[in-house]
């Protein structure tokens, strides 16, 4: 039970659901209007609008007007009496606006690989997530930099928020050649704390402001905190930011034992997440 438990929350968290909802809704629609009986177009329509629960419970942090047209057109699908023609149009016209969705949200389920120089130093600005495994050197960054064969410099404190943790940006040397990777705002998504989205502005400019190549993990979200990946998603193409997919670290939540209380990492987990984040980077030699 604990682990269907897990595995639900993951599919929601990770933003796997949100497509399910999508084929979930589409393949309802257009059965529904393959049937005549009564009795089973209304079973359709329960399922097809549960699976747009999936939809708006995902978290998927599309602009507002995307999801409104596509409710919409769902709704006229299955409400609107029309000629079979013009109902054709109408499933026609949801269909593709469901597989648009899809194809706009499909890419960022993805990363291409992040380049690192092996001469540079990897700064990682955290939370407790990054921090907590049994042994000094257990934690995650611990053992990506030793996976990738680069030094890291960890910068975290336990209930670290984005703006908690501004400070660590001017820690890191402006001549120094850098990369920085921002693991933050767990702590701002689970309690509300300070103003996310500007004090995470704040703390990319500043690291971006000389020129430092930066990349970010992607939060992952519960149903209907939509705002916060919207706000990380506009400041990274703002600051020209990398985002590392939030699947990445709603994947590791999934596996057993990965967790010590379903928030912080156990020392698996911190090899879980350190094995998965090497896959999104590469390392080239350095010029010398």
């Amino acid at each position: 039970m604990d682990f269907l438990a897990t595995w639900l929350a993951v599919q929601f968290l990770s933003g796997r659901v949100f497509f399910f909802g999508l084929l979930a809704a589409a393949v309802a629609v257009c059965v529904f209007h393959l049937m005549a009986r009564p009795r089973v177009r209304s079973w359709l329509g329960i399922a097809a609008g549960l699976s747009a629960l999936l939809v708006a419970f995902s978290a998927t942090p599309l602009p507002l007007w995307a999801h409104g047209f596509w409710f919409v057109a769902l709704a006229a699908t299955l409400l609107l009496r029309r000629p079979p023609r013009r109902r054709g149009i109408t499933l026609a016209v949801f269909c593709l606006l469901s597989a648009g969705l899809a194809a706009w949200e499909l890419p960022r389920q993805f990363i291409r690989p992040f380049p690192l120089a092996a001469d540079e130093t990897f700064h990682v600005i955290g939370d407790s997530l990054s921090m907590g495994a049994d042994t000094p050197d257990g934690d995650w960054p611990n053992l990506l930099g030793g996976a990738l064969g680069i030094p890291i410099v960890r910068h975290a404190h336990a209930g670290a928020t984005v703006g908690t943790a501004l400070s660590y940006a001017d820690e890191i040397p402006e001549d120094q050649k850098a990369a920085v990777l921002v693991e933050l705002g767990g702590n701002n998504l689970l309690g509300g704390k300070g103003d996310f989205a500007r004090e995470l502005d704040e703390m990319l400019g500043r690291l971006r402001r000389s020129g430092r190549r930066v990349v970010m993990v992607e939060l992952p979200l519960p149903p209907l905190y939509n705002a916060y990946g919207t706000a990380q998603r506009r400041l990274a193409r703002r600051h020209g930011v990398t985002l590392i997919p939030k699947r990445v670290l709603a994947g590791v939540f999934a596996a057993p034992g990965a967790t010590t209380d379903g928030l912080h990492l156990s020392d698996e987990g911190h090899r879980a997440l350190a094995a998965a984040l090497a896959e999104c980077f590469t390392v080239a030699p350095s010029a010398s």
